[in-house]
């Protein structure tokens, strides 16, 4: 096998801004656990974009702040970061698994034993006994 080497950073001349190619898993999950707990379309849309922004160029947080998510999506900035990422898709993947009924149903099983613990501990305390 040939040795192994990261694919390189690419140059956006427009902007001069280097875009890392790929999202590292980790990233993915903080990003989905950033918008999971958000109802509005809007707002996880922005979340999306400016943690892409922040993750994979080379552009500081503060210059990010500064510039606004408006800005940086009408100046094409944010679709240029997109056009290279090569595993954008994961990111609605992991959110998918994340909002799955098979995983909720699994999260609600593995919380049946405490449950259980409570419901038993709440009878003994204040359940009626048997006996007249």
């Amino acid at each position: 096998m040939k040795e192994i080497k990261n694919i390189g950073k690419v140059y956006l001349n427009e902007f001069d801004v280097y875009v890392e190619p790929y999202l590292t898993y980790a990233q993915i999950q903080q990003i989905v656990r950033s918008i999971i707990a958000q109802d509005d379309w809007a707002v996880r849309q922005q979340t999306i974009d400016m943690l892409l922004l922040y993750h994979l160029t080379d552009v500081s947080k503060e210059e990010l702040e500064q510039v606004g998510h408006d800005d940086l999506l009408k100046s094409g900035l944010i679709d240029g970061v997109k056009a290279v990422v090569k595993n954008l898709d994961q990111i609605q993947e992991a959110l998918d698994y994340m909002q799955s009924l098979p995983r909720a149903l699994k999260q609600i099983s593995d919380k049946l034993p405490e449950f259980r613990k409570i419901i038993q501990e709440a009878v003994a305390k204040n359940g009626r006994s048997n006996s007249k």
